[in-house]
């Protein structure tokens, strides 16, 4: 059985099982990832990194992006 260490919060574990476990996607804090980065890199295609919510640089209106390519946005005015 393959095991994966996980935090959520201040709470730390490990994430357990077989094929259901190669499902889940953490991101890189160790948190499980609810986000993909939407950034594109060619061809179609997306960056793909997997993002929890505190670690996602989230754009209106449904975009979600890594760090990298977060701060590769222009700043939003915000009124």
């Amino acid at each position: 059985m393959t095991c994966v260490p996980i935090k959520s919060g201040d709470v730390r574990g490990f994430l357990c099982g077989g094929k259901a476990l190669q499902q889940v996607s953490l991101c890189e804090c160790g948190r499980v990832a609810t986000y993909l980065c939407d950034h594109p890199v060619g061809r179609g295609r997306t960056c793909d990194r997997p993002l929890c919510d505190g670690c996602a640089v989230h754009h209106p209106p449904d975009t979600d992006y890594c760090q990298p390519h977060g701060r590769q946005l222009p700043l939003l005015e915000v009124t």
